[in-house]
């Protein structure tokens, strides 16, 4: 007995001492990194270097007429940094960009409205060709007054994907390009601390900088052997006009300063470190904060069933596995041959009522009117919003086309944000109602080489656990679902998939499993294996798990073409 008291005390201290370096790994490795990148020059002999030298002559500034990303250019200008600014408002615009020349630097305005999404990036990227851009600040952003996710008009909810989605991922797709070319560069991409736990009477801004924070660390990744740096700063509270709601006066104040003192000492972080609060308080409210549990966090923050993606995979048993429960089934997918086909299955075997609704999320914000006006008369119970496209094997960001990219928000983020704006309404009326999102095990990890598709992903987390907040008093459920490799049409890579086994199930066998957690537990993996990878994969740091899932995803992706071109020799 002694012996297995010996080893049990032997086994809990190796336990404890691993943890304790793991939270320090997580919470101290971007100071080690910022002080190690500080001294770096001293220790060895190296002149300083204008950021000019390191990256280039111009920086791109988003948002820039006003809050962070006007002193984001003043501070860039003073460092002798020429500034390309860019906002919607010439005015303003110009007004800074007389300010700028007593800096004596070049100056470039380009007036574009980013909530007009696809639109406006050719005419950015025509102005921007003849620049040598070394640091782009993706700093514009946008959202609304604290209120209930149903409550917000379309408008405001697509101008938020376009403007905090939209804008971060395809002027970083601009940039990327020239600075693999030259070797050099610096993207700067700015977040909040909403990305840390979702955020209800919030939720889809929350959604929106937990994607920018995945898209980030994992480009941060990919361009590593191209000393091309992607920089997170992560502000809590600043003084802005997007925190007007807060009480907080216009100088500022210590837990909460104006943005001219933030970027004052954000500035002084760039290119040295890999993501940072900026502010020496915000550091420490973030470290405190983050030691709390994630549903404290949230707390302090505040009969048809319709299944999307329905043709194919996950969303296909699904449909069948509500329906052999009983229920109507209205099934939402592109293809009408298959919709109907899918329907009438259902129908012959389990004796229920079925509508199909043809609708391609890939064409955004057109299609929600006529699927609105199709559901108007409809008791809804349940929402599966399983509808997501990924790329066939894992590509790198730049290479990816812009028309692929818009597909991807669209239907990854897009449809899982307007149908639970359709649906919450009568769900709250009703007091009953369950929202399923699909997402995916890579909410957990940032991805190189699947930068995007894991970015929406963590999207669809944040949205998620802060809806499920936000209307629990309204007996309405969000339920997330967190497959991890499942073998479907969708899923080519990695190789490994196709010879299936306990780990990497059917999506008949994982519906089967999940379906027993449905309305029983906020979020889930759904399948036992899948919860002990999940379990597993969390014991090791972050950094480690991006730089064996960049190793994976390339050897995954190079396994593919070898395939193809085997096949087609």
């Amino acid at each position: 007995m002694e012996v297995f008291s010996e080893n049990i005390r032997l086994f809990t201290s190796i336990i404890g001492i691993y943890a304790i370096i793991w939270w320090c790994f997580e919470h101290f490795a971007s100071l080690f990194e910022l002080i190690y990148n500080s001294i770096k020059p001293y220790i060895k002999c190296q002149c300083k270097r204008t950021l000019q030298m390191q990256y280039g002559q111009w920086a791109v500034v988003t948002g820039a007429t006003s809050g962070i990303g006007k002193y984001y250019a003043l501070e860039l200008a003073k460092r002798g940094m020429d500034v390309c600014l860019i906002s919607r408002s010439e005015e303003n615009l110009i007004s800074l960009a007389h300010e700028l020349e007593k800096f004596d630097v070049s100056t470039k305005v380009i007036v574009a409205d980013f909530s007009y999404g696809a639109s406006v990036y050719n005419n950015i990227e025509l102005q921007l060709k003849d620049l040598d851009v070394g640091i782009l600040v993706n700093n514009v952003g946008t959202h609304e007054d604290p209120d209930h996710f149903d409550k917000l008009s379309h408008e405001s909810l697509w101008r938020m994907i376009n403007v905090n989605v939209g804008a971060i991922t395809f002027m970083s797709r601009i940039v990327i390009p020239k600075m693999k070319i030259k070797n050099k560069g610096l993207i700067l991409n700015v977040s909040s601390g909403s990305q840390y736990q979702p955020t209800p009477l919030l939720a889809l801004y929350g959604a929106t900088k937990s994607y920018t924070r995945s898209l980030s660390i994992a480009l941060n990744r990919e361009l590593v052997n191209f000393n091309v740096k992607v920089h997170l700063i992560i502000p809590f509270y600043v003084k802005t006009n997007m925190t007007r709601y807060l009480n907080v006066p216009d100088k500022g104040n210590i837990l909460s300063p104006n943005a001219k003192v933030y970027v004052k000492s954000a500035v002084k972080t760039l290119g040295k470190c890999t993501h940072t609060s900026g502010y020496w308080c915000h550091s420490i409210q973030f470290t405190l904060f983050t030691t709390l549990p994630e549903f404290v966090r949230v707390f302090l923050t505040h009969n048809f069933h319709i299944v999307t993606g329905a043709t194919d995979g996950i969303g296909k048993c699904y449909a069948f596995e509500l329906a052999k429960r009983g229920m109507n089934i209205c099934l939402i997918s592109r293809t009408k041959s298959k919709l109907n086909g899918v329907a009438s299955e259902i129908e012959k075997t389990h004796k229920v009522l079925t509508k199909c609704i043809i609708a391609d999320f890939s064409k955004g914000e057109s299609i929600y009117e006529e699927i609105n006006e199709q559901l108007k008369d409809v008791d809804i119970g349940i929402l599966v919003n399983n509808v997501g496209v990924s790329s066939i094997i894992p590509d790198k960001f730049e290479k990816m086309s812009e028309q692929f990219l818009w597909e991807m928000i669209n239907v990854n983020i897009g449809a899982v944000t307007f149908m639970s704006k359709l649906i919450i309404p009568k769900m709250k009326i009703n007091r009953r109602g369950l929202i399923l999102n699909v997402s995916s095990g890579g909410q957990y990890t940032p991805q190189p080489l699947m930068a995007v598709y894991v970015a929406t992903k963590c999207f669809v987390r944040s949205l998620t656990v802060a809806l499920n907040k936000e209307l629990s008093s309204y007996n309405v459920k969000a339920h997330l679902l967190i497959p991890s490799f499942v073998r479907t049409k969708a899923m080519q890579f990695p190789m490994i998939c196709k010879y299936g086994g306990n780990i990497f199930p059917d999506a008949e066998t994982y519906v089967k499993g999940a379906m027993i957690t449905l309305g029983k537990c906020s979020h889930t993996s759904g399948y036992f294996y899948h919860m002990i990878q999940f379990t597993l994969i969390d014991l090791v740091p972050e950094r480690i798990r991006i730089y064996f899932s960049h190793i994976a995803f390339k050897n995954a992706r190079q396994q593919y073409l070898d395939e193809q071109k085997v096949k087609e020799s």
